[in-house]
């Protein structure tokens, strides 16, 4: 994780990119390759299941002024850390937005409710993946599974490692996951 409620500001626990500067997943993998000489096919990219809350002081966003704390009111049952099923669930609370550099989704707290939740979903699971494939990297991990486990008329899904899957069995073209197309949960 990037970023946290550790910090002072909200930011992204994993962005795939940032302004120059920020750490991301791509300077990361970049500076592994580049300054350390490891070979892509040692390198396995991390993508939460999770997301990460930090309530804010004033009306929440990104790049905001954090408390240091977590939301353990509206995510008691992960202690301010969601699953991505926990989150998808809570997320009538709050207005979803996507930061088009980072290539990541963020939520933020509506009617008062001063939480910025940075989370992954079914568009930046596929970016981050179609990374490794482009950058020929060994694969990704994921933390943590059971985070993506979601019932839906007693069937179990699993929309972030389906994504994964796809992009790795080329049998997702290119951009095919977007907002019209996803896995409808919200």
């Amino acid at each position: 994780d990037f970023y946290g409620a550790w910090d002072t500001m909200t930011n992204h626990n994993a962005p795939l990119f940032a302004e120059l500067g920020k750490p991301c997943l791509s300077v990361s993998v970049q500076e592994l390759i580049g300054k350390y000489n490891v070979s892509p096919q040692k390198i396995c990219l991390g993508i939460p299941f999770y997301g990460r809350s930090q309530t804010t002081i004033h009306s929440p966003n990104l790049n905001t002024t954090g408390t240091g704390k977590q939301d353990t009111l509206t995510f008691k049952d992960d202690e301010g850390t969601p699953h991505f099923y926990d989150l998808l669930g809570k997320l009538p609370l709050f207005d979803v937005k996507r930061d088009t550099l980072a290539q990541v989704p963020y939520a933020i707290g509506c009617d008062g409710l001063n939480t910025f939740v940075s989370f992954d979903d079914e568009i930046s699971v596929e970016a981050k993946a179609r990374y490794a494939v482009d950058n020929a990297l060994r694969g990704v991990i994921i933390w943590e599974l059971t985070g993506d486990y979601i019932m839906e008329n007693n069937i179990l899904k699993t929309p972030l490692a389906d994504v994964i899957k796809a992009v790795f069995d080329e049998k997702l073209p290119p951009n095919n996951v977007t907002e019209d197309n996803i896995i409808k949960h919200r």
